[in-house]
């Protein structure tokens, strides 16, 4: 799938995403966007591997509780730190 046909199909979908959910969604979008506009394979796969990454970050409250961004469970105080977790790491 191409980045417009992910991204129409984020907006027909998202008011019924959590909020967190929704935000990982467009951000993981919008590096595949400039992925897709990447000139050279380096730059490309450096993209993608951010688009990727977007969509598995987590959320680090200031007390050190790890969450998924997609919780809606989650409670905090509003400040909170994101993590990067990539599935692969070298």
């Amino acid at each position: 799938m191409q980045y417009q046909t992910l991204k129409e199909r984020h907006r027909r979908e998202r008011d019924g995403e959590h909020l967190n959910l929704r935000l990982r969604v467009h951000r993981a979008l919008s590096w595949l966007d400039r992925a897709e506009q990447a000139d050279d394979l380096d730059g490309r796969f450096i993209f993608l591997w951010i688009a990727f990454n977007a969509a598995y970050a987590c959320e680090i409250d200031v007390t050190g509780q790890q969450t998924h961004l997609s919780d809606p469970t989650a409670k905090g105080d509003g400040v909170h730190l994101f993590k990067w977790t990539p599935l692969l790491a070298f």
